[in-house]
């Protein structure tokens, strides 16, 4: 039983988001909010001062309050994106309204001026 908890909590310390746009630049450690053991298992991006990210440091006016979830999915155990509202690119492609992306260690994605890339450590 140990070991099962010790692995889990490993596994569920891993998740990062970088981001990078002409204002600010720096690192979140979204593992805080994802989690598919109960709980919150979410972090939204956007303008709005709901989300877990705020993106009040860029100026864009096409970034909606919010623009896109990171979660665990609870059945496969992996990580992903689902975009809220169009305007987003995931890994150099249009994301539209309601897709769904699997997050892996290094992919991009741009929301506004601002360019995110997701870690894994």
């Amino acid at each position: 039983m140990g070991i099962s908890i010790i692995a889990r909590h490993t596994l569920a310390q891993k998740y990062f988001l970088k981001y990078k746009s002409a204002k600010r630049e720096g690192s979140i450690a979204i593992h805080k909010w994802m989690n598919d053991s109960g709980g919150s298992n979410e972090v939204t991006i956007g303008k709005s001062n709901h989300c877990v990210v705020q993106m009040n440091w860029d100026e864009s006016d096409n970034i909606a309050p919010m623009q896109v979830k990171l979660y665990i999915d609870p059945k496969r155990r992996v990580p992903m994106l689902k975009v809220v509202e169009g305007g987003m690119i995931y890994d150099g492609r249009d994301g539209r309204r309601d897709e769904f992306y699997q997050l892996r260690h290094n992919v991009k994605f741009k929301i506004g001026n601002t360019d995110f890339q997701y870690i894994e450590k």
